[in-house]
């Protein structure tokens, strides 16, 4: 499986950007981050290397 990279600096800067506080966009994006940690994700690419031997 893949790995998806997180900027947590960046999305921190988009929250602060909209209004929502320093402290509380840290809080934010560390609760995202961890959330979308405990999720296996799958690429296109990762799916076409698994159906390859299925024929349809």
């Amino acid at each position: 499986m893949s790995t998806v990279t997180f900027d947590t600096l960046k999305f921190v800067k988009m929250l602060e950007a909209s209004g929502i506080e320093a402290k509380q966009a840290d809080a934010i994006a560390e609760a995202y981050r961890d959330a979308s940690n405990d999720q296996e994700l799958v690429t296109k690419k990762d799916l076409q290397i698994e159906l390859a031997p299925i024929k349809f």
